[in-house]
């Protein structure tokens, strides 16, 4: 299918649902995005891309149906186009009973055994296929969920997304991965008990999972959740040691008035599964802060234990104070182990009736990328004026980081926001780094200057265009990380519902 018989069948779909609305509900969205620029350092200097993702999903009754249409046209290469019907779902559902097949996001507990996902309105590339396309993770087969009184079933089978490899490769190469399985779990008042069990395929490896789950309204102000799965047959042992295979997942919450706790532990080894279908809770603080956010750890699945300690206050005159600590402990061997720890407060407060403000400080410590030291700190206003808002926001981090020679940096983020009526918003963005990994030779600092203007026309519409350069890396998203890719040039991004 070219880009014309696409654009065709778009037309061809929005006139048809007209009549749809008759007889059920037709929605849609849509996200083009067309970028001219580059990579920093890759050569030519400019080229354009084009990248477009259509859904549509259509519900009458007990029955939605929804599909995904992407396509991508880069200038500089011909054999990375393409135009798929990536996605396909049928799903039906009353109050006991739901089925669906197709392109669907099921996930086991809490995600030590299986977790699919999506992040909307992310797009994924990777510097050496070159190649652009949603971010998703989902499994292609069905589910079914059953509920009987105080029991739930659910059913699964189907092969997962490597959400690694781009859509230009066959089905077969970025589904590697065949799962089935099943889930059992009771509810009583306040208790919840389940089990799982869960076979894995890929390639000559075949093996089984069991896990079993409690979670628990202890009181009225303090709930707990409690998960163990294991790799099981004839080969697997009950022990808990660095040759075994086990997840363990522990979270307590306690809220009462103003006051939140919530602790939380965890136990991996050997837990990552095929490649990478498991995604158990990472107990790490995901920041809303860029610098922060980049500096987020990902735990390691062969090998690691830790805690994470959350705890909110808020005062009388309604400020609020954060605490944050987690640590992730990784024993490589009896003579080598890396200890990752990060400490965070923040306090929001407000001046007067107009401004907002988020001060924050952290320290963290990561030899997983040999960084012994960041001490991290910034603030945001959000300052109300008539019809409109302004938020100023500035980041600065210090780094100690020893690979042979240790070596000092920093990095420096600022940003201004200007805000419409929600209709009309510009920003103003700059960072500032002296990491050694980001200089040239004869350069002192790396600039990544840029500036966005938003125009939303209508509830529907959203027209977002960016110019400048901008510094990539990891970034993290509802407990998933991947890495951004740095970009320099125009960006342009439609964003519309049907």
């Amino acid at each position: 299918m070219n880009r014309y018989k696409y654009i065709k069948l778009s037309v061809i779909i929005i006139v048809f649902s007209t009549n749809a609305h008759s007889q059920g509900v037709f929605r849609g969205s849509n996200l083009l995005e067309y970028q001219l620029g580059n990579i920093p350092g890759l050569e030519p200097e400019y080229q354009s891309s084009l990248y477009d993702q259509l859904n549509l999903s259509y519900k009458f009754k007990s029955i939605t149906l929804q599909t995904r249409i992407e396509q991508y046209y880069p200038s500089f290469d011909d054999n990375k186009s393409y135009t798929n019907i990536s996605q396909y779902r049928a799903k039906f559902k009353t109050e006991e009973l739901s089925i669906a097949i197709g392109n669907i996001y099921p996930s086991f507990g809490r995600g030590l055994l299986l977790r699919t996902y999506e992040i909307p309105g992310s797009i994924w590339e990777d510097r050496g296929f070159r190649v652009r396309y949603g971010f998703y993770k989902d499994l292609e087969g069905a589910e079914i969920n059953y509920k009987l009184g105080k029991f739930k079933i659910k059913g699964v089978y189907g092969k997962v997304l490597d959400v690694t490899l781009p859509p230009t490769l066959s089905k077969n190469e970025r589904r590697p991965d065949l799962v089935q399985g099943a889930e059992l779990s009771f509810r009583h008042k306040k208790l919840g008990l389940g089990t799982i069990f869960m076979n894995h395929k890929i390639a000559e490896n075949n093996d089984n999972y069991v896990s079993t789950y409690m979670k628990s309204g202890i009181t009225k102000n303090l709930s707990l959740y409690t998960e163990l799965a294991l790799k099981a047959g004839s080969d697997a042992e009950l022990k808990f040691d660095n040759d075994s295979t086990y997840g363990f997942y522990f979270s307590l919450n306690y809220v009462r008035k103003r006051l939140g706790i919530s602790l939380e532990l965890k136990d991996y080894k050997n837990f990552s599964i095929g490649s990478g279908i498991s995604d158990p809770p990472t107990l790490v603080k995901e920041h809303s802060y860029k610098l922060l956010n980049r500096s987020t750890h990902v735990p390691i699945l062969s090998n690691e234990r830790g805690y994470q300690l959350d705890i909110y206050y808020r005062l009388p005159n309604n400020n609020l104070f954060t605490f944050n600590h987690s640590i992730a402990y990784n024993e490589i061997s009896e003579s080598k182990s890396y200890l990752f720890k990060e400490f965070f407060t923040e306090y929001q407060t407000q001046f007067g009736e107009q401004i907002l403000a988020n001060f924050f400080l952290d320290y963290s410590s990561d030899p997983f990328t040999n960084e012994d030291n960041r001490y991290s700190g910034g603030f945001i206003f959000d300052i109300s004026h008539n019809k409109a808002n302004s938020i100023i926001e500035s980041q600065i981090q210090f780094v100690e980081r020893k690979v042979i020679e240790t070596s000092k940096f920093y990095n420096f983020y600022f940003s201004y926001q200007f805000n419409i009526r929600n209709k009309l918003t510009t920003s103003a963005l700059l960072e500032i780094s002296k990491d050694p990994f980001l200089l040239n030779e004869n350069e002192e600092y790396a600039f990544y200057p840029g500036g966005t203007l938003s125009y939303r026309p209508n509830n529907k519409h959203n027209i977002i265009i960016f110019y400048g350069k901008r510094r990539g890396g990891p970034a993290c998203n509802s407990g998933i990380c991947y890495d951004v890719l740095d970009f320099q040039g125009l960006e342009i991004r439609i964003l519309s519902h049907i």
